[in-house]
């Protein structure tokens, strides 16, 4: 699905669009489908799949590097975080190929024209960058459905923070070392990550057909 003010979706003023909105997006898309589906987000998507995930029911969850939930960060906070002052809202990522470790040229003209300006007052919500460690905050035992975790792993303090966000899940974990956050979406190993969706989608099958 696209959020509002995302490729195709309806347009509205990103300098008031806010993190509630966004969820309203989702569980617009929820209430459609009739019947719960399974959740993938990646980013700050993947935080909004959690937030969904408290309250409505879903078949499934998983969440590519997600944005960190409260509890996260505040057990594994960025060391020398330099807070960013917003402005009235955050440009798409810019990446150059020559310091991508899993980007090629190609992929980064993709993720140019893909890629969206979001909202600054989403941001201040959800990102240690923006918000600090006073994030939105996860209540992992509301959490019932099946769950994955997708983590771009570049240090042990990541490689923490991703088993940590699995652990308040209860889920199963994936770190993939040297990858980069936009990389692991659409990079030169964008397929292991889907490789372990679909093999962790066909080892859950029969509980998802049990849930219908």
């Amino acid at each position: 699905m696209n959020l509002r003010s995302h490729y195709k979706s309806r347009v509205q003023d990103m300098t008031r669009v806010t993190f509630e909105d966004y969820l309203e997006d989702i569980q617009e898309i929820i209430t459609a489908c009739g019947e719960p589906p399974i959740l993938i987000g990646f980013s700050m998507g993947g935080i909004l799949s959690q937030k969904i995930a408290e309250h409505s029911p879903l078949r499934g969850l998983i969440v590519i590097d997600s944005s960190l939930s409260q509890e996260v960060l505040r057990s594994v906070p960025y060391a020398d975080v330099v807070r960013i002052t917003p402005g009235l809202v955050v440009p798409a990522p810019v990446h150059d190929e020559l310091t991508s470790i899993d980007e090629s040229a190609e992929d980064i003209a993709f993720q140019r024209k893909y890629l969206a300006m979001e909202s600054s007052q989403a941001f201040s919500t959800f990102s240690a960058f923006f918000g600090g460690e006073d994030v939105v905050s996860i209540n992992g035992e509301s959490i019932t459905c099946p769950s994955l975790v997708i983590k771009a792993v570049s240090s042990e303090e990541e490689e923490q923070r991703g088993r940590l966000t699995a652990e308040q899940l209860h889920a199963e974990y994936t770190g993939l070392w040297h990858t980069t956050h936009t990389g692991l979406l659409v990079g030169q190993r964008y397929f292991e990550a889907v490789k372990i969706i679909l093999e962790w989608l066909d080892r859950r099958k029969s509980e998802f057909s049990s849930q219908h």
